[in-house]
């Protein structure tokens, strides 16, 4: 916890993003091991990064704070592209905006991210400054070389990585890895359909860099008892990880302030059993109706609100978000584009950024 009387600044806030170089090289000593990828898209859940400027009250806010915010969100780029060019590996950058709470969800589920809009129309003096924040932030990438912004406006950002990833085609490509920056949960999601994807999951306490990745071997486990502090994994139900949109669906939800229906436990050992049963197959990523069809079926049956559930996961999964409701407020094609002028590129930095500076050469 923060002192009370203690101010911080932005940086700091948005350094808490920036996985240190020691961590990072004992992750992607680890996870990347068996990789022979020379291509890495990174993903940068900018909503992660910024939501927590309403929340968090110690956090100094003035006139320069969007030149602060932009600025910390583009070295963020430049930490990462640099500590991966060291070893070889290109990479190209995918900062995304969105609220969480299009308007389909809230109108199937009235709660959905209630106290983050609640946040948003009450701290408006927060909202103009993230808003600013993400214009500078829009400006500037476009002269940087492979970084692209994207606002996705009311969507769930989680949706808008799927479409990203699903026009550039990025899982048919052997060569290249996906990495999704992200302290979200909704993320999870996008492990078990996409075998080159980690989730990496900054974290930092007492100075100490506590950082995690997430792939399809260990989601259970942290998500479990990193996201939901279980305890203990016994008695926890062997289920395959194409599931966790339908437990997510099933249990408790704070992050979008959704209740639980069952808790996680129960939710796993009703998917054992069908499984067991032959009533669903493994391998296969299921819509909460076939879930809850299945769950139906089976003898011991375990009992809450279907129809609930149903709309919840319509609500929460990338893939039906993308298909379904991302049209609706990002309804444009993707097209990247940079802006080749390093010129121009130097005088907007000499300019407006002297006191929050741009590190360029990392950028490079």
């Amino acid at each position: 916890m923060h002192d009370v009387n203690i101010k911080f600044g932005i940086d700091q806030l948005i350094a808490s993003y920036y996985v240190r170089y020691n961590k990072l090289t004992q992750l992607v000593n680890s996870f990347y091991r068996n990789s022979n990828s020379n291509k890495l898209s990174i993903f940068i859940d900018l909503n992660s990064v910024l939501k927590r400027l309403y929340a968090d009250t110690n956090i100094s806010l003035n006139s320069s704070s969007p030149i602060d915010i932009s600025s910390a969100i583009i070295n963020m780029c430049g930490h990462y592209r640099k500590f991966f060019s060291y070893i070889g590996v290109g990479t190209r950058f995918f900062l995304i905006y969105g609220n969480n709470a299009p308007s389909y969800n809230i109108n199937v589920m009235p709660n959905y991210n209630s106290l983050f809009l609640k946040d948003t129309c009450i701290k408006t003096n927060v909202t103009d400054i993230i808003n600013k924040s993400l214009q500078l932030v829009s400006m500037i990438t476009e002269y940087i070389p492979e970084v692209y912004f994207l606002d996705c406006n009311d969507a769930e950002v989680t949706s808008m990585m799927v479409k990203v990833i699903e026009t550039l085609d990025m899982k048919s490509d052997p060569t290249q890895e996906i990495l999704v920056i992200s302290k979200d949960v909704l993320a999870l999601q996008l492990v078990p359909k996409y075998k080159n994807l980690k989730i990496l999951r900054p974290y930092k306490y007492n100075n100490e860099d506590n950082s995690y990745m997430v792939n399809q071997r260990n989601l259970w486990e942290m998500f479990l008892m990193k996201y939901r502090k279980v305890t203990s994994m016994k008695n926890v139900s062997d289920i395959g990880v194409e599931f966790i949109s339908n437990v997510l669906a099933m249990s408790r939800l704070p992050e979008r302030c959704l209740k639980s229906h069952l808790d996680i436990k129960t939710a796993m050992k009703g998917i054992s059993i069908c499984l067991e049963s032959d009533l669903l197959k493994p391998n296969t990523l299921y819509m909460q109706s076939s879930i809850n069809t299945a769950m139906e079926t089976i003898k011991d049956r375990i009992s809450y609100h279907k129809e609930e559930v149903n709309c919840k996961w319509t609500c929460i999964n990338p893939f039906y978000q993308y298909k379904y409701i991302l049209p609706i407020s990002y309804p444009m094609d993707i097209i990247l584009k940079n802006i080749n002028d390093p010129d121009s590129l130097k005088n907007i930095v000499n300019t407006y950024y002297d006191k929050a500076p741009i590190f360029l050469d990392s950028l490079q």
